[in-house]
């Protein structure tokens, strides 16, 4: 969820990086959203990392990423998706924000392999800088909200991962015609409380089973258990939203 939340879509801009075995970093500034037109506030990003460890099949990596940019037309939402693209609800959702200046971020990551097995975490911070307007609709109050994750994964067929970017990389199977074979487990977590707004708070745990078949195919089983608490304008209540999600997903690629 954290990167679907706080993930700064596809923009105009230019960007200048290093990218060495084990450390790297990029700076860039960027304009409107390139795809659907949407987002036109203007700002700037970077990220870093550092591998400590670094060899095949064995890494340490840790990250750090920020970006800050001019809210759309003073307007911002902040909504996600329960961890199934397709789905069509936001069960957390801050509604429309206005009177927004700048929405800032700051992000942390880390990652570590050893053979078969890897553990992966990301956690962002979000901050919405507010200016004071008269009217008593409207909340001038900065607003914050924050999102993370951790997994992990087991190649049950014995592949690891490679390093490169500061990316860890998915390698071929081992034996092209059976496939690799992986299981993992990750919880969720994003909260959008921050009064007067009540976005509400989610957590899910994500079961899956993924079968990488040669090296341009991929299918995938994913079961999320959601839990989630909202506060209701119209009950003036805090509602309970728990589904549970079956989906299923095959990749081809060439």
């Amino acid at each position: 969820m954290v990167t679907n939340l706080f993930g700064v879509a596809r923009r105009i801009g230019v960007s200048y990086g290093v990218e060495e075995a084990s450390y790297g970093y990029s700076l860039g500034i960027f304009g409107r959203e390139l795809t659907r037109n949407l987002a036109h506030g203007a700002g700037y990003g970077a990220r870093g990392y550092y591998a400590p460890i670094n060899d095949v099949g064995h890494f340490l990596h840790f990250g750090l990423s920020a970006n800050d940019y001019d809210t759309d037309a003073d307007t911002l939402r902040l909504r996600v998706r329960p961890d199934a693209d397709l789905a069509t609800a936001r069960l957390v959702d801050t509604g429309n924000m206005t009177n927004t200046d700048r929405q800032t971020t700051i992000g942390v990551e880390s990652a570590y392999v050893n053979g078969p097995f890897k553990v992966q975490a990301e956690y962002m911070h979000s901050s919405v800088d507010r200016f004071t307007v008269n009217s008593a609709s409207q909340s001038s109050k900065d607003f914050s909200g924050d999102s993370w994750y951790l997994y992990g994964l087991w190649n049950i067929t014995g592949e690891t991962w490679t390093y490169k970017a500061g990316l860890p990389v998915t390698q071929y199977p081992n034996e092209p015609g059976k496939g690799m074979w992986q299981v993992g487990v990750r919880y969720d977590s994003t909260d959008l409380n921050d009064n007067p707004v009540l976005g509400g708070e989610e957590q899910n745990i994500t079961l899956g089973v993924n079968w990488y078949w040669r090296a341009n195919f991929k299918f995938m089983l994913n079961y999320v258990m959601v839990s989630s608490e909202k506060y209701s304008s119209t009950l003036r209540t805090d509602v309970n939203d728990d589904p549970n999600i079956f989906e299923a997903r095959a990749q081809f690629y060439w």
